[in-house]
């Protein structure tokens, strides 16, 4: 009966070590996994900023061009003759 316990209290032991070396990896994988979930939303809001400032330079390169081509078709004689007509 006392070898019997022994045995029983050493498998326990055996048992109970075993789950928490199987509870140490599964923490460190699922630290190592929230790790790479981190990184990855990372790298993934550079990208999304990078491309928003692409879009932003575009953008403001557009209004310019635009802004640019606006003022060339009024040209510098488009005033030249106000207030003469019609007195």
């Amino acid at each position: 009966v006392i070898q019997e316990k022994h045995e029983i209290a050493i498998r326990e032991k055996m048992t109970d070590d075993e789950w928490a070396r199987n509870h140490a990896e599964l923490a460190r994988k699922m630290e190592e996994a929230e790790l790479r979930n981190r990184e990855r939303a990372l790298i993934e809001k550079r990208i999304q900023q990078d491309v928003l400032y692409q879009q932003k330079e575009e953008i403001q390169k557009q209004r310019e061009k635009t802004k640019r081509s606006g003022l060339d078709e009024i040209g510098t004689n488009f005033f030249a003759r106000f207030g003469r007509s019609c007195r």
